[in-house]
């Protein structure tokens, strides 16, 4: 499947949520990440958005939603710099070299080999260069979640072809109360088919954090 196709299901589901999340009177900031950058820029980018949340929109209690490898750059974010309320793990990855085994089948060997590779995104070609997989060693995610002293949410489905639901198990163990995770039957890594009642389950976590 083109990776163009998962941002398009992602973004009518993520705007779903954030009017929902408006109705309950909280502020959404909604944002996407440079287009497979590694995880080091992802985490520059989460600390851009949540210091112009505290410092333009005079917001203090910020809550974190992070989907897939968003979610992990939030997850080091939250646990190396803190500003965090809670946050929201949706299909997220603790093992990223997994992950994008997964992904990217033979061609994550080519990176491993140090070799370029261009990824179809469907209307053009993105390149991918190793130093995209060898910023991985640079973070230990489990240790991230267990540093964690504020609420976590984790929301993932069971059929999730890219991240096991394995991985957001695991996640769950390690993090410190409170927490709770969700876990949606037949649910693939996208889960636009669930968009309801991902957003009917993120609410109500909300409501009891909030």
């Amino acid at each position: 499947m083109p990776w163009i196709s998962w941002f398009e299901r992602w973004e009518r589901t993520s705007r779903f949520t954030a009017n929902e999340v408006t109705n309950l009177g909280i502020a959404v900031v909604r944002f996407d990440f440079t287009p497979l950058g590694n995880i080091t820029r992802q985490v520059e980018e989460v600390s851009a958005v949540v210091n112009y949340c505290r410092q333009v929109l005079e917001r203090r209690r910020i809550y974190l939603l992070g989907r897939s490898m968003g979610g992990s750059a939030a997850l080091v974010y939250a646990a190396q710099y803190g500003h965090i309320a809670g946050i929201c793990l949706w299909a997220t990855p603790w093992d990223l070299r997994e992950t994008f085994r997964l992904v990217l089948h033979e061609d994550y060997e080519k990176l491993v080999m140090g070799q370029t590779i261009g990824i179809d995104t469907g209307n053009k070609t993105i390149i991918l260069q190793p130093d995209f997989i060898q910023d991985f060693a640079n973070y230990q995610l489990l240790s991230s979640i267990k540093q964690l002293n504020v609420p976590v949410f984790i929301l993932h489905g069971d059929q999730d072809e890219i991240v096991p639901v394995q991985q957001a198990q695991l996640l769950y163990q390690s993090a410190k109360q409170p927490k709770k995770i969700h876990v949606i039957h037949g649910g693939d890594h996208q889960l636009h088919k669930f968009y309801a009642e991902s957003t009917k389950v993120i609410l109500s976590w909300l409501h009891s954090v909030c």
